[in-house]
């Protein structure tokens, strides 16, 4: 397995882990992150609960055409 697979395979055996079955946390989730004011529109800034991983080189590939879009 690639390094990238194992850190996914290691985030979903956390997030599927006892303290995060029940689903409380969610609110207090939510609560902080209105608090904090991190919506748009209505919208929460991420409504997702699993990040999205990439390999270094999908990384560096859009480090590299971010930069060729800002300068």
């Amino acid at each position: 397995m690639t390094q990238l697979g194992e850190a996914i395979a290691r985030y979903h055996k956390i997030i599927e882990s006892e303290p995060f079955r029940s689903l409380a946390w969610v609110d207090s989730l939510r609560e902080a992150m209105q608090q904090r004011r991190l919506y748009v529109s209505g919208r929460w800034v991420s409504p997702f609960l699993r990040p999205h991983f990439i390999s270094r080189r999908q990384y560096t590939s859009l480090i590299k055409a971010a930069e060729s879009l800002f300068f």
